[in-house]
């Protein structure tokens, strides 16, 4: 039925949709699309007065080449700095290199296949995320596409319009080299290992082409010198952790979108490529091992250069650095089809954007998740409680460079406190402060934060409401009414002993008084009653918080009592967590020591417990008048921009006593 007599037109149809769909998925809301942190960043790096002084302030400590900010510098000096007008030439970037990838792909293999790779670039929520950033990746991704182009022609028909893509050739890979150090280190990768494919009579002229990058790029070398000065890319005092071995897989699973679907999607290509290409005879321009050959030199290797630079020397690697090349998995996977009709081509890509973009809205939640990052809402929200609470006290934890940055190009101050307490004491001086005002507290607490919510509900102890988002919850406190308290793994009731299920009990310590029980530990006990949970029974997600609370009588200030909590499995400890009484003293006084905990991996949850201590530090003589330890719903959105989203409810967990 189909075979390899193709309608250029109704392919150029069949792209021209393509590029419509990836056109709607990144100017969707555009105009109310946010800065994500780092945009913030680089826009608050273009109001220098002085070249210089954008080099020095603005370009050496972001460890990135100059290229990027130098060109926000100028287009937010002629254009403006509103979010919209920033990113729009990144989006357009990001949508040309859809048409660039089509064009690459079909070059290499045919017409299918370049359908194909353009359909996932167009909705992969990878390359739109990073299509709608003021950063150097969607550039990235276009100047090396447009490398890769001009290289291809080089290849392919050395003698048509040779000069032209010389040039074309110079500029990309010298654009390379100013937007970022990984691009960079792609671009070298692509120019040198691209040596065997170039014809002999080209040679020569290939190798000037870089040298003429090399001497373009001499500018620079001094901002080159000075970042590996500092360390190496990166800085030795950089905030990215180091990749763990699960890093590619992570990667491949969010590529596309941590979804079965996605999966199944895969395998109905390979299928539907075999069976409406078996009958057809077809040789692609790149062999099967010409294209292994090139997956390995301009994505696996600068992979593992990346990898081990950032587990030897400082870590680089996040997905961001992987964009520049990582249309070559979507050729690898589908390089082998042959060129099909365009009906086949129709059905193909039309499951592709109809699987991808169902996954995005749906299991990635993109349209919430990406336009909800934060620092914009913060603000609009307080405005909104105020109008209901005109004295309504704000604590606010966020990266404040920011929120003055809004408040100042908005021209519309509005009062809040900032969290920069230095510990839980100085936390409790300003609610209890607050509280004596004030029957309401809006509160914003950032993902990087300690948990503050049950220190805080010991003065405003209902949530009225939590709004979550990329960055932060948002939450609004009130003296009206009880405690939010979803789940409860253990709460003792002081009519009663300590069950036996705690550990470390001594009978003798137990003291009765007005009919209720507290248990006494000495001095001379360093470690007092302990209980296990298996996590799985009574943690969601990673998203959830566990919140343990020890009502003391009778701790001596300068004395530290811990609360610990921590995850072992049945020979060894994996995390130790805990806080102390020190930090929880006010006014000379610790009547609860508080400590809450989310579970860092997913892996914890299946297959370790968590183990509640009390640790007598400095072993003194205090009563134990109460613990609970609570589950509640913390943020689903944390995390979320790469990770997949757990639902965080917790009504289902077997180990709970609901409320």
């Amino acid at each position: 039925m189909f075979n390899p007599q193709i309608n250029p037109n109704q392919n150029k149809f069949i792209l021209s949709g393509i590029l419509l769909v990836a056109c709607a998925l990144r100017f969707h809301d555009f105009m109310n699309l946010p800065f994500f942190h780092d945009e913030y960043s680089a826009v608050l790096r273009t109001s220098y007065t002085s070249i210089n002084d954008l080099v020095e302030q603005g370009v050496k400590p972001d460890f990135h080449p100059a290229g990027v900010q130098f060109f926000l510098y100028f287009w937010v000096k002629l254009f403006g700095s509103d979010p919209w007008i920033v990113k729009l030439p990144f989006v357009l970037a990001s949508i040309a290199s859809v048409y660039l990838v089509y064009l690459v792909a079909k070059k290499w293999t045919n017409e299918t296949v370049g359908l194909i790779t353009a359909a996932f670039l167009a909705t992969s929520q990878y390359s739109i995320t990073y299509g709608t950033y003021a950063r150097p990746y969607a550039t990235g991704l276009f100047f090396t596409l447009l490398l890769i182009l001009a290289l291809t022609n080089i290849i392919q028909r050395p003698d048509h319009k040779f000069r032209k893509n010389w040039i074309l050739f110079v500029i990309a890979g010298t654009a390379c080299a100013y937007n970022q150090y990984v691009n960079m280190l792609v671009a070298g990768m692509i120019g040198v290992t691209a040596l065997p494919l170039i014809p002999r009579k080209r040679l020569l002229p290939y190798l000037l082409a870089g040298v003429a990058i090399g001497i373009l790029y001499l500018p620079h070398i001094p901002i080159l010198s000075y970042h590996m000065g500092k360390g190496g890319i990166g800085g030795t005092d950089g905030w990215l952790g180091v990749p763990g071995p699960t890093f590619i897989v992570d990667y491949l699973s969010y590529l596309f979108h941590h979804s079965a679907w996605s999966a199944g999607l895969i395998v109905f290509i390979l299928l539907a490529g075999w069976y409406w290409g078996r009958k057809i005879s077809y040789t692609p321009p790149f062999s099967a091992s010409k294209r292994i050959y090139l997956f390995v030199c301009w994505f696996l290797a600068p992979f593992l250069v990346c990898y081990f630079y950032s587990v030897y020397t400082n870590p680089i690697l996040q997905y961001s650095v992987l964009i520049f090349t990582h249309f070559l998995i979507y050729t690898l996977l589908s390089g082998h089809i042959k060129p099909l009709k365009p009906l086949a081509n129709s059905v193909i890509v039309s499951a592709i954007v109809l699987t991808n973009v169902l996954t995005l809205i749906f299991v990635r939640e993109h349209f919430h998740v990406h336009y909800h990052v934060g620092y914009e809402k913060i603000l609009d929200q307080l405005a909104s409680e105020r109008k209901k609470h005109p004295q309504l006290p704000a604590l606010i934890s966020t990266d404040f460079r920011f929120t003055d940055y809004l408040q100042k190009k908005q021209n519309s101050p509005i009062h809040f406190d900032k969290n920069e307490f230095s510990g839980y004491t100085e936390l409790v001086h300003y609610l209890d402060s607050v509280s004596q005002e004030s029957d309401y507290l809006y509160y914003v607490e950032s993902d990087y934060d300690k948990p503050n919510v049950p220190i805080i509900q010991r003065y405003f102890p209902k949530i009225e409401w939590q709004l979550n988002n990329q960055v932060n919850s948002i939450y609004l406190f009130s003296k009206h009414g009880e405690k939010n308290s979803p789940g409860t793994i253990f709460r003792w009731d002081t009519k009663n002993k300590l069950s036996r299920e705690w550990k470390n009990i001594r009978p003798e310590h137990f003291i009765s008084e007005n009919g209720t029980w507290r248990y006494r530990i000495d001095s001379l006990t360093e470690w007092g009653p302990g209980i296990s949970f298996d996590l799985k029974d009574i943690v969601a997600t990673t998203n959830n918080v566990i919140d343990i609370e020890v009502a003391v009588a009778d701790l001596l200030p300068q004395k530290e009592v811990v609360v610990a909590a921590i995850i072992k499995d049945k020979d060894s400890t994996i995390l130790w967590t805990g806080n102390s009484s020190i930090h929880q003293t006010f006014n000379g006084e610790c009547h609860i020591v508080h400590h809450s905990l989310s579970i860092p991996e997913m892996d914890y949850i299946n297959n370790y417990q968590l183990e509640v201590m009390i640790w007598n530090l400095g072993k003194t003589t205090f009563d134990v008048t109460g613990i609970t330890i609570s589950l509640r719903e913390g943020n689903p959105y944390r995390y979320t921009q790469f990770d997949p989203i757990y639902p965080t409810v917790i009504s289902t967990l077997k180990g709970l006593q609901h409320r």
